[in-house]
């Protein structure tokens, strides 16, 4: 009920277009972003993603739209995604575990957390529901929120974040050579105040 904010509370991001859609486990609800978000967007940018553990992706977090389409092998352990930092040390961390087969949010470093001993006490997970290797990712970035869309819109989590100073960076990270990506384009994203 208590959040570090004036003017604004919680997690009131993006809409949401949900459909109903037969899939092999039966009907199932499908979160998309509407088309008027594209309107937005700035150039878009592909990024090549190399085999080093890390990688800076030249990129503002403040605004910023990213689309990853990876394959990971089934027997893999290995956890992947995005980190945003800044210059105060604090971290903020989104992404894949292959082996809980969940994908996760991690605010607990990602700034003040002590208006609430809830707020940041653990991760935020969410099942992965495709079978296979294939691994979806829709990311929207604002100044201190996530949208995440995975599996194709079967998965939905949203968090908020609250850094001492603006996060300036956006990383790549893998903890090993298991994920192969497909995929990653990336757009910044225009105000709408």
């Amino acid at each position: 009920q208590v959040t570090p904010t004036r003017g604004w509370r919680s997690a009131m991001t993006l809409p949401r277009e949900l459909v109903l859609e037969n899939t092999a486990k039966g009907p199932r609800l499908i979160q998309q972003l509407p088309n008027e978000l594209q309107a937005l967007r700035e150039e878009p940018q592909e990024i090549e993603i190399g085999t080093t553990p890390s990688q800076v992706l030249n990129l503002s977090p403040q605004q910023l739209e990213l689309m990853l389409r990876a394959a990971v092998d089934e027997r893999s352990r290995t956890r992947f995604g995005f980190e945003l930092t800044n210059e105060a040390g604090e971290r903020y961390r989104i992404g894949y575990d292959a082996g809980t087969q969940n994908y996760f949010s991690d605010r607990r470093q990602a700034g003040k957390t002590d208006f609430s001993p809830q707020f940041a006490d653990s991760l935020h997970l969410a099942p992965k529901q495709l079978e296979g290797a294939l691994i979806t990712m829709q990311l929207v970035f604002d100044r201190s929120s996530v949208e995440l869309l995975a599996d194709d819109g079967l998965v939905a989590l949203t968090d908020c974040y609250f850094p001492n100073q603006d996060f300036t960076t956006i990383t790549y990270f893998v903890d090993s050579t298991d994920v192969s990506i497909q995929r990653l384009e990336a757009w910044e994203l225009e105000g709408i105040w």
